[in-house]
């Protein structure tokens, strides 16, 4: 569309016809192909950069789903945004907590955020904050985190989070799928490896 164009153009600026053109090969080289699994085609999630490891759909998603399981893809811990850090002093953090209705009583930010449960590839499932509930994907959108993946360090005015990986983890990670391009996988080969199953 119009709209999706003038955004490239603007993100692309000088090089905009190059890549331009070099979309419109991909496409055309894809179009028509379609991605089944078990005789329906599939929802190809995906997200910029996994923790190493992509995820099972069922942990985020709660409801299992075949072909969207854990895969490695440890090249995305070569990415130069694979780690990111977020700070907050204490006005802040109370401040953003706030927003999202997350209830803060506490003096002290010492200990306020527990995590206690994660997946097997590391991310937050749930944690605690004043004793309360929350999924590792509600405290990733309440605080601006990159990913679900991270783990915190708290200090009476001050909460850090050390976050790994970009998007929610699940299906294909366009940095690991790039990395395997470039050392010679096809695009078949890409799409079977992160999607399991599948044809």
């Amino acid at each position: 569309s119009f709209l999706l164009r003038k955004k490239r153009k603007e993100k692309w600026g000088k090089d905009f016809e190059k890549y331009e053109e070099k979309l419109k090969k991909i496409v055309k080289e894809v179009e028509g192909e379609d991605l089944y699994y078990n005789g329906s085609i599939c929802v190809a999630a995906f997200s910029a950069i996994s923790n190493g490891k992509t995820e099972n759909a069922k942990n985020l998603w709660g409801t299992a789903v075949d072909y969207l399981v854990s895969v490695d893809s440890s090249a995305d811990k070569l990415s130069p945004n694979y780690s990111s850090t977020v700070s907050y002093s204490k006005k802040d953090f109370c401040k953003v907590a706030k927003k999202a209705n997350i209830e803060i009583k506490n003096d002290s930010l010492k200990g306020i955020i527990k995590v206690t449960k994660t997946s097997d590839t590391g991310t937050v499932l749930n944690a605690e904050i004043n004793n309360k509930k929350y999924t590792g994907e509600e405290i990733r959108k309440a605080f601006s985190l990159r990913s679900p993946t991270f783990t915190v360090k708290t200090t009476e005015d001050t909460v850090t989070f050390y976050v790994h990986g970009y998007g929610h983890g699940i299906g294909m990670s366009q940095y690991g799928a790039n990395h395997l391009a470039k050392t010679g996988y096809t695009d078949e080969q890409i799409v079977k490896k992160y999607y399991t199953g599948v044809e």
